[in-house]
């Protein structure tokens, strides 16, 4: 089962939210719209102003009305950060062959110490696996198509981190 709008792994549509996987999809492209305008019509008083995006929004709004996106903003990263490191887990947890709560810890580290040294290294991480990550994916992806049978069924208790495991009753 899904927890999004979307369908189940199953194909069918998650119970309860009435959306089938077209109008899912639609609800998530409109939203992703919706919001990226709002933030890019902002985003052009930046230049002319000299300052981000939460600084100018006390002009309009108020010490107090600025708060909000401030918060907002802070959430955003929040789960950000959330989402990044359990899909990170899963990754370290399917590489190594360890348990999530390790790989989460290794991951989780590995991202606090890179934000600890500064924001300078983030830019040299992230540069620096720019190169790398797309060069993995084309292994990654190589190796995966050609010790695949692309006309089998899928099989959900051969797939993913959990194939390692026995399937739940």
């Amino acid at each position: 089962m899904s927890g999004s709008a979307g369908p189940a792994p199953s194909g069918r549509p998650v119970r309860g939210r009435g959306l089938g996987w077209t109008q899912a999809l639609l609800a998530i492209v409109l939203g992703s719209a919706v919001g990226a305008a709002a933030i890019g019509a902002m985003s052009t008083f930046g230049p002319r102003s000299g300052v981000g995006l939460l600084v100018q929004t006390k002009g309009p709004l108020g010490r107090i009305g600025a708060a909000i996106p401030a918060v907002l903003v802070f959430f955003k990263a929040c789960a950000w950060f959330a989402v990044n490191s359990v899909l990170g887990a899963f990754a370290v947890q399917t590489l190594l062959g360890t348990g999530f709560g390790p790989a989460l810890a290794i991951i989780t580290i590995s991202q606090v110490a890179i934000a600890l040294v500064g924001y300078g290294f983030i830019h040299l991480v992230q540069k620096t696996m720019a190169v790398i990550l797309p060069l993995l994916f084309i292994v990654v992806s190589v190796c995966t198509l050609t010790k695949s049978d692309l006309g089998s069924a899928f099989d959900p208790g051969k797939a993913g981190a959990s194939a390692s495991r026995e399937p739940s009753p």
